[in-house]
């Protein structure tokens, strides 16, 4: 199958597509030609611009175009060979990225936090488990596996909650100087490791004193 714009971008004598200077995409016309009607992949456009895919994406979304569905992409994948990142991070050098030096909003932060508490409060075992990509089947102690469970992440902050973030012994309040202490041992008494009126709130140097 022929393909037009192999003649239009140029190919050098490797068979890696011919980089162009400057910033061609930033232009939205250019743009639509390549994706749209060349109908070439953000990979490639990356990789004939010299950034990555996913500034391409941003630029596309920029300009309002319209994404390709699935049937209708005609990918060519881009040759990397063993100095294909070597090159990238080369021509990246010295580019700001778009959104260095904005801060993020306080709305926007809010919004990101919310959407992550649902997501994860509607997916508990996400990338738990047998669902993430490093199982190893099972290898991690259970008290490990008890103590970075949600559950006991819930209980710790409840204990934290009622003692007002105070050792109760000391009066440390300093934050990240905390540790939630299990009065009846967490290893002997099972069943009382989630029980509120198990735990009380000491500083780290108290809790070394207890053990």
């Amino acid at each position: 199958m022929s393909r037009p714009y192999i003649a239009v971008i140029g190919r050098d004598e490797s068979g890696r597509f011919i980089p162009i200077e400057g910033r061609p995409y930033h232009d939205k016309e250019w743009l639509e030609e390549m994706y749209i009607r060349q109908h070439l992949s953000t990979n490639v456009i990356g990789e004939i611009c010299q950034v990555s895919p996913t500034t391409i994406r941003y630029f596309i979304n920029k300009f309002k175009i319209n994404i390709r569905s699935c049937n209708t992409l005609n990918r060519v994948v881009p040759i990397k060979d063993e100095n294909w990142c070597k090159r990238i991070s080369e021509a990246k050098k010295g580019h700001l990225a778009w959104n260095k030096g904005i801060p993020r909003k306080a709305e926007t932060k809010k919004k990101v936090s919310k959407g992550l508490e649902k997501f994860h409060k509607n997916n508990p075992n996400f990338q738990r488990g047998p669902n993430n990509h490093r199982w190893k089947g099972g290898i991690t102690p259970e008290d490990i596996q008890i103590r970075s469970s949600k559950k006991y992440i819930d209980w710790r902050k409840a204990v934290y909650a009622r003692d007002e973030y105070v050792c109760v012994k000391c009066g440390d309040n300093k934050g990240g100087n905390l540790s939630a202490h299990h009065v009846l041992s967490f290893r002997d008494y099972p069943e009382e490791r989630f029980a509120l009126d198990n735990g009380v709130t000491l500083c780290v140097p108290c809790h070394n004193e207890v053990y």
